[in-house]
């Protein structure tokens, strides 16, 4: 987790700093409440939702709900915590070119 988080600092002329505002994370993380089916449902292009499958931050029903309920739509477990591509990056990079090589 260390290494993850140590691109969220910055070193400047003032010291350490987050490499992102505060607020700003707040905000985002506001976005994240409400029903957002609607937008979800709105599009039928294909979409690869890809989860970490010791992630504790993604609910996984929910993201078997997305996938069942909007065509076109795939979805990958693998190996790895929240932050996958980190975690897992060449079963990240395996499953996303698997899903885009149709599509060329």
């Amino acid at each position: 987790m260390l290494l993850y988080l140590q691109d969220s600092f910055r070193l400047t002329p003032d010291g350490w700093r987050l490499a992102f505002e505060p607020q700003e994370m707040i905000a985002s993380q506001a976005n994240l409440a409400g029903d957002h089916w609607k937008n979800w449902l709105a599009t039928k292009c294909p979409a690869l939702l890809i989860r970490g499958r010791n992630s504790i931050v993604t609910n996984p029903e929910q993201l078997e709900q997305m996938a069942h309920r909007r065509g076109n739509t795939v979805l990958r477990i693998l190996d790895g915590g929240h932050v996958v591509h980190f975690d897992n990056p060449d079963g990240f990079a395996t499953e996303v070119q698997s899903f885009l090589q149709p599509l060329a």
